[in-house]
């Protein structure tokens, strides 16, 4: 299965975080299904564990003091992140102020369920928003997405061994491996990925989303296998760590490896923003799948290279189902890429290759193809 996303953050020019969380908390539609809000200033950066206890009681009428009441602020969004709604927590979401010039409110998912659970608390979510008269602006506006790598919450280290700091998996080799795969996967596939996207999303200035990723760093650039040194390098120098940069303008890339060292992360951030659940849950799709890619071994005899750069190509990579490749297609279709919404789609290239005698009858295969037997 593919890694869970650690949240979606979606960004609005309308309306202030304190109205967007009372807009969640009275649509009887989330009350019902366990989902409210809680502004991060007032609920957990001031008064840390005791106004999110009141908060959630206020809200669902459960009791919550006693877990919450001595939390500090670190504490209580812990407890955000690791309680899951089948312990009785309901689902909680944050909404926050944003920095960016014409962004007013940032709303901020919890660790959502895989599959058709979390899908549902997403559409439930937007519709109530949408509804109550939300307002995006996709050009300074984007949808964000982090995925767990080495987070200090338990059920987020996928690259992070037991007992393991998080330093130390910072400037670890599977993380360094797995960020690199990322890195050059995306990059090949960046064609594809703007095809599917609007003209505001494109290029590489901080509006559309960040820079492409061959600005981002010097140890990958060029196609896979053409900079091994630099690359060996990277990954096993104990003091080296991943990320981004450096600094915050770290962060404004199409994928933020900056974020490895602030939430211990990686956040996809290309995406305009939107209202329309259906993008983003069928974008969580692809960025899912690209992190997978890199995160599982059992994909490392994968070369992006012998994949075409169109949407075909991308989806057999990643091994995306047909509603999803169905979805990509439309949106390149609409955005005038026709050639790029073509190519053939074989998923099991990509997504059914596990064991380690299949890896090597299929290494021997494209051997053979290579040399022209």
């Amino acid at each position: 299965m593919a890694p869970q996303p650690l949240a979606y953050e979606y960004e609005f020019t309308h309306p202030s975080p304190q109205r967007l969380a009372r807009w969640i908390n009275s649509t009887a539609s989330l009350r019902e299904y366990g989902i409210i809000a809680i502004e991060w200033e007032r609920d957990l950066i001031r008064h840390g564990g005791a106004a999110l206890a009141r908060s959630i009681n206020y809200h669902t009428g459960l009791n919550f003091r006693a877990h919450l009441d001595d939390a500090t602020p670190e504490a209580a969004r812990e407890f955000i992140l690791n309680s899951p709604k089948a312990d009785g927590v309901p689902s909680i979401w944050v909404t926050k102020p944003d920095g960016t010039s014409g962004v007013e409110s940032e709303l901020i998912s919890p660790i959502l369920e895989a599959g058709a659970a979390g899908d549902l608390e997403n559409r439930l979510i937007l519709a109530a928003i949408k509804e109550n008269g939300a307002q995006v602006n996709t050009v300074c506006c984007g949808l964000h997405i982090h995925f767990g790598a080495i987070s200090e919450y338990g059920n987020l280290k996928a690259l992070r061994r037991p007992g393991q700091s998080q330093l130390a998996a910072l400037c670890g080799v599977p993380l360094k491996r797995a960020q690199i795969t990322l890195a050059e996967a995306y990059a090949y596939f960046q064609p594809v990925i703007n095809a599917i996207l609007p003209r505001s999303r494109r290029g590489s200035r901080r509006i559309c989303g960040g820079c492409e990723l061959p600005e981002a760093s010097n140890w990958w650039l060029g196609e896979k296998g053409e900079n091994d040194a630099g690359k060996s390098a990277f990954i096993h120098n104990p003091r080296q760590s991943a990320g981004g940069s450096g600094g915050n303008e770290g962060r404004y890339y199409k994928i933020n490896f900056a974020a490895l060292d602030l939430h211990g992360t990686v956040e996809f951030r290309q995406h305009q923003g939107t209202l329309n659940a259906t993008k983003s849950i069928m974008w969580g799709r692809v960025c899912a799948a690209f992190w997978a890619r890199a995160v599982n071994p059992a994909y490392n005899h994968l070369d992006v290279r012998d994949f075409a750069v169109n949407i075909g190509g991308m989806a057999s990579y990643l091994g995306l189902g047909q509603k999803t490749v169905r979805y990509l297609r439309g949106r390149a279709r609409r955005f005038d890429f026709p050639v790029v919404a073509g190519g053939d789609h074989n998923r099991s290239r990509g997504s059914q290759i596990r064991s380690a005698a299949q890896r090597q009858r299929y290494r021997e295969r494209r051997g053979r193809e290579r040399r022209g037997w």
